[in-house]
């Protein structure tokens, strides 16, 4: 149903038996509603991009915002949080993770970015932590920018803020940190 959707429904089927009659019960999407602004004012043309966590989803949702810096996404039924990213032309890169609430909310960019030089870094096996957020480093080589040298990797325009380079298959495993000041460079290299 169009902006709607069910619960997961588990189902035991046997070879030779036919299932028992389900029911999918449909329920509104939730929506992320929200403004992207700067100390000038709204910023039009911004790709937000909202990740639910914890839930199972299809597809994730990349509106751009209007005039007026509006914007408004979906997640599951079922999502309590979700990663939002923010790509705006001439602004830092901003990402972050928020608790689901029904209310507009403002998102403030800034062009005060700094950029991460990540040494020895593979971007199909290294991901960054900020913000209670965890991403990987192949996403911003085909959804934002990543500029590579070899064995180092460049990322430009991120807002500043604490950042964790780690190497490892669990949250928080070989990981270097440091402060991306404004304007300034943050070299952290991957734990072996």
């Amino acid at each position: 149903a169009f902006m709607q959707e069910s619960s997961v429904v588990e189902l035991d089927v046997h070879e030779n038996d036919a299932p028992d009659p389900w029911l999918l019960t449909m329920a509104q999407l939730k929506q992320v509603r929200g403004r992207i602004a700067s100390a000038f004012g709204p910023v039009a043309g911004a790709r937000v991009t909202v990740l639910p966590t914890g839930v199972a989803f299809l597809s994730r949702s990349i509106p751009e915002t209007d005039e007026s810096g509006a914007f408004v996404a979906t997640i599951p039924v079922s999502a309590t949080s979700f990663d939002v990213q923010v790509a705006a032309p001439g602004f830092a890169f901003s990402w972050g993770h928020l608790p689901y609430r029904d209310k507009v909310l403002l998102i403030t960019v800034d062009q005060r970015g700094g950029r991460l030089l990540l040494e020895g870094a593979k971007p199909d096996e290294i991901y960054l932590l900020h913000e209670g957020t965890r991403m990987r480093l192949d996403w911003f080589a085909s959804s934002w920018q990543l500029e590579q040298d070899g064995s180092r990797s460049v990322v430009p325009m991120l807002e500043p803020g604490v950042y964790a380079l780690c190497s490892g298959t669990a949250p928080n495993e070989r990981c270097a940190s440091g402060f991306l000041p404004p304007y300034g460079t943050l070299t952290l290299s991957a734990a072996k």
